[in-house]
């Protein structure tokens, strides 16, 4: 996301969320609040 202070560098901003419902909408939640329209998973395990 663009910086608040300078607009043409990028904002960083980690955050943990877990793997629960009330977690996973959360993140939802947390992703609309940044505009963000798509996202890519990666995993490790089998599923």
């Amino acid at each position: 996301m663009p910086d608040d202070k300078n607009p043409k560098r990028r904002a960083q901003e980690v955050r943990t969320f877990g793997a629960t419902k009330r977690e996973l909408l959360s993140l939802a939640d947390w992703l609309r609040m940044h505009s963000v329209t798509d996202v890519a998973m990666e995993a490790t395990g089998d599923y």
